[in-house]
C-alpha cells in the first residue's frame, strides 16, 4: 500500500558461489530500478515501521471554514506530511464529545463550522479520507472519549450535545452521567450508559468510514477526587457489600471494561481496523492517577492492538533523585519495551516535536538539548529502531513541524533519515 520495496528475486540453486552472489546482486538491483519512480525507502527502515503525526482539533480550526478552504488546507497538510517521509496521520474526529462528520450521537464540532451543532454543509472526514488515500497515508481516527469541554459554560454547548441533555432534561437519574470539575465538563466513565453511547458512536464511525484505526490518547480520569464518580461508586458498594473493590481498583476496572468493549466493537465491524491508545510516558501515573492499567492492556488479549506512550523527553532530560521516576528518553523507551508483550500488543512511541526550541525546566534541573541540537528526533528514531519490538513512531504534532527554526531543522534531518521528498 505504501510502496515498500520487497525482494522477490529468485535465487538460483546451482553454480559457483561467485556466480550465485552476482545473480543475487543483479536481481536486487533490478528490483530497485523498478521502483525508481516512487519515493525510495531508506535502507534502515523496516517495512512494518509506522511513521505518523498527530493532527489535533486546533490544527483543524481553519480560518476559512468553507468546503473549498477545508480541501485546500487538508491537501497542503497531507502533502507536507507525505513529503517528510511519514505514512500515517492520527486526526481528531471526536475531540470534545462532538463529531467531524454527520453523526446520530454527537453534534458537529465547533472547530469545523465555528459553532457546535452547526452543519458545515460538507463532510470533513470524507474529504480527509479521500486526501489521505491520495497521498498513500494511513488514517487513524483520534478520539478523546470523555472530554466535553475545558470550561463549565453550558451555553457553549449545542442543545443536542448529550452532556447538556443529561444535565438539563427532566430526568434526574442521568445527571450523574456528566461531571463538572475545575478542569471542565466530562462524561462519567463509570456510567454504563455513557460507555454504551461512546461505543455505539465508534461503531457508527467505523461502519460508515473506511478508517485504518481508532485511536485514544490519555484522557481517562481528569482527577483523583473521590467526588468525581461518588454516585456510581456508592451504588456499587451497596450492591457488592464486603466484596467491594477500593475506589482506585473500581475505577481501573471500569476503564478496563470500557477499553475491552471498544476493542470488541471495533473487531466486530472489521477485524483489520486497529485500536490503540497513547498513554502518558510515566507508567505509574497512568495506573495511579488516570486509572489506566496499561500493563494489563499491553500484555493481555482483548484490549488494544498497540500502545503508543507519549515519550516527549530528550536524552538529556534531568534525572530526579528517585531513578525509578526517570523521564529520560532512553529509560522511558526501554521501560515500555519491557512492559508490552510483543505477541499481543504492538509498541509505537510518541515523540515530542513540539519541544524543538524549548528550554525544559524541571525540579531536577534544566535541559537545553532542544535548543542546542536539531537532530533530537532523528536520534530518537534511530534509537527506537534499535529496540527490537518497537515498530514505529508518531510526532506531536503537525503544527510543530514549522513552529520555529529549530523545528524546521529537526524535520529536515528527519526527512533525510526517512528518505522524504
Amino acid at each position: 500500500m505504501y510502496g515498500f520495496l520487497t525482494d522477490r528475486a529468485h535465487i538460483l540453486q546451482q553454480g559457483g558461489d561467485d556466480l550465485k552472489r552476482f545473480i543475487i546482486w543483479l536481481a536486487l538491483f533490478s528490483v530497485l530500478l523498478c521502483g525508481c519512480e516512487t519515493t525510495p525507502e531508506p535502507v534502515q527502515t523496516r517495512t512494518e515501521e509506522l511513521r505518523g503525526v498527530w493532527i489535533s482539533y486546533l490544527e483543524l480550526d481553519f480560518e476559512d471554514k468553507s468546503e473549498s478552504g477545508f480541501r485546500q488546507q487538508i491537501g497542503q497538510m497531507f502533502q507536507k506530511i507525505a513529503d517528510l517521509g511519514l505514512n500515517s496521520v492520527f486526526v481528531h474526529v471526536h475531540s470534545h464529545s462532538d463529531a467531524y462528520y454527520p453523526s446520530a450521537y454527537f453534534p458537529w464540532s465547533r472547530y469545523i463550522a465555528g459553532e457546535q451543532g452547526k452543519d458545515p454543509g460538507y463532510d470533513p472526514l470524507a474529504i480527509m479520507l479521500e486526501t489521505a488515500r491520495q497521498y498513500q497515508l494511513q488514517f487513524h481516527a483520534w478520539i478523546n472519549p470523555f472530554r466535553v469541554s475545558t470550561d463549565q459554560d453550558l451555553s457553549k454547548l449545542s442543545d443536542d450535545q448529550p452532556a447538556k441533555v443529561f444535565l438539563t432534561d427532566a430526568d434526574m437519574s442521568n445527571d450523574s452521567y456528566v461531571v463538572q470539575t475545575g478542569q471542565g465538563i466530562y462524561l462519567n466513565p463509570t456510567a454504563p450508559q455513557v460507555q454504551k453511547l461512546l461505543i455505539d458512536s465508534i461503531t457508527e464511525l467505523i461502519t460508515n468510514y473506511a478508517v485504518d484505526g481508532v485511536h485514544f490518547d490519555d484522557y481517562f480520569y481528569p482527577t483523583t477526587d473521590a467526588g468525581f464518580d461518588r454516585v456510581q461508586y456508592e451504588s456499587y458498594r451497596q450492591a457488592a457489600g464486603e466484596d467491594a473493590m477500593e475506589l482506585a481498583d473500581w475505577r481501573r476496572a471500569n476503564i478496563d471494561s470500557f477499553i475491552s468493549g471498544v476493542y470488541r466493537a471495533v473487531k466486530a465491524v472489521d477485524d483489520s481496523i486497529v485500536f490503540g491508545i497513547s498513554p502518558q510516558a510515566n507508567i505509574q501515573t497512568n495506573f495511579q492517577t488516570l486509572y489506566a492499567n496499561v500493563e494489563k492492556w499491553g500484555s493481555t488479549d482483548g484490549y488494544v492492538d498497540y500502545l503508543m506512550p507519549q515519550i516527549y523527553f530528550g536524552f538529556d532530560y534531568p534525572e530526579p533523585a528517585d531513578a525509578a521516576q526517570s523521564f529520560r528518553f532512553d529509560n522511558c523507551a526501554n521501560a515500555w519495551s519491557q512492559l508490552i508483550e510483543e505477541s499481543i500488543c504492538r509498541y509505537y512511541a510518541g515523540l515530542g516535536l513540539y519541544r524543538s526550541g524549548e528550554i525544559v525546566e524541571t525540579e531536577s534541573g534544566e535541559s537545553r538539548e532542544w535548543v542546542e541540537q536539531t537532530d533530537v528526533i532523528q536520534r530518537q528514531v534511530e534509537y527506537l529502531r534499535g529496540i527490537s519490538d518497537c515498530q514505529g513512531f508518531v510526532l506531536y504534532s503537525y503544527g510543530s513541524m514549522e513552529a520555529n527554526q529549530h523545528a524546521k531543522e529537526e524535520c529536515a534531518n528527519l526527512r533525510q533519515l526517512l528518505g522524504g521528498a
